[in-house]
């Protein structure tokens, strides 16, 4: 099962990082020259470790503590004591290990490129049960009130490879605990879809097959039913999250449907109420605006309603949404028979 996002070439006997032979600069301890060398610099080591790592970690790697403090503030940044990080470490990973602790839940969810819920005004940070000497993740002063981080009190249960950031298994199953039900489905769904490009497809491909039945297992039963209301199909995070939330209301909106040639719809509600959702960072462009305008003008040649609803309106204003949605099916707009394509 993937765990993080940088990997690391592992001897299978050791677990460490493998490093070829050679000779070390005398002028720069931590650095070679010529051939790679047996005992990495500070920075080399840290980036192959996950671009976080632990003074024991280096040390184990041939690096002296005289090596470690000497890059310090040239090379690489102190989070906390004992902890170290390159400087073009993830900004969220290294805020957690600040902390005292691995990036969770919702948080977690860029690294894995994952969908991640609108307004995170919060650090979500995986620590022990009996965690002590937390840190806040900006300033490195002690952690009195919770204040910027939610503190998921579950790291004993985590895997070695977890120690910096939890595995997408792990997050999606930390959202189904702690975000709205439609959320947490809008993030299940953004791993089972399709990808979008070469970094997604090299994730996806990490993925557990399993990882539904995965999820499964490290959640209470009664939250399974979150779980079920998964589905592939869906395209964007505020698609899904629409899709479920029309469904808390008893009403059935089927994601991707083929209704024309070339065309797939957002949410299609009964026969014929197709609803778009649609945000500026897709269809900001003349070009998009265009496309969406042709879109819409086939579709209603073709015997279909469409509502368009922005991004904004789907996850802040879903009230007036289901109104209109309400309003629009109580003509019958959902009902009857479309042209045939």
């Amino acid at each position: 099962m993937r765990r993080g996002l940088v990997r690391t070439t592992l001897l299978p006997s050791t677990g460490h990082a493998t490093w070829a032979t050679g000779c070390t600069d005398a002028r720069h301890p931590t650095r070679t020259t010529g051939h790679a060398a047996s005992v990495p610099s500070v920075t080399h080591a840290i980036t192959h470790l996950g671009g976080v790592a632990r003074l024991g970690e280096l040390r184990s790697l041939g690096l002296s503590d005289d090596a470690v403090q000497r890059a310090v503030g040239t090379e690489v940044i102190r989070v906390r004591h004992g902890i170290y990080a390159t400087p073009d470490a993830p900004p969220l990973l290294v805020r957690a290990a600040r902390v005292g602790g691995a990036l969770a839940a919702a948080s977690a969810a860029p690294l894995h490129h994952l969908w991640q819920p609108p307004s995170r005004h919060t650090l979500d940070v995986s620590v022990r049960p009996e965690a002590r000497g937390l840190l806040d993740p900006v300033t490195g002063q002690p952690l009195t009130t919770p204040g910027p981080v939610r503190l998921i009190r579950d790291r004993h249960r985590h895997d070695e490879a977890e120690r910096w950031v939890v595995s997408p298994t792990r997050c999606l199953a930390q959202c189904v605990r702690l975000e709205l039900e439609e959320y947490a489905v809008a993030m299940i769904d953004s791993a089972l879809r399709a990808a979008k490009d070469k970094n997604d497809r090299v994730l996806r491909e990490a993925y557990p097959q399993t990882i539904l039945g995965d999820i499964r297992e490290l959640v209470p039963t009664r939250l399974w039913g979150i779980v079920d209301l998964v589905d592939a199909r869906s395209e964007a995070g505020s698609e899904s999250v629409a899709r479920v939330r029309y469904g808390r209301a008893g009403i059935v909106a089927v994601p991707q449907v083929r209704v024309a040639r070339g065309i797939r719809v957002d949410l299609l509600i009964g026969d014929r109420l197709v609803v778009e959702v649609g945000s500026f960072l897709h269809h900001g462009s003349a070009e998009a605006y265009e496309d969406d305008r042709e879109r819409v003008a086939t579709l209603t040649r073709l015997g279909f309603v469409v509502l368009d609803f922005t991004y904004r309106q789907v996850m802040f204003d879903w009230k007036t949404v289901l109104a209109t949605t309400l309003s629009v099916m109580a003509e019958g707009a959902h009902l009857g028979r479309r042209r045939p394509w």
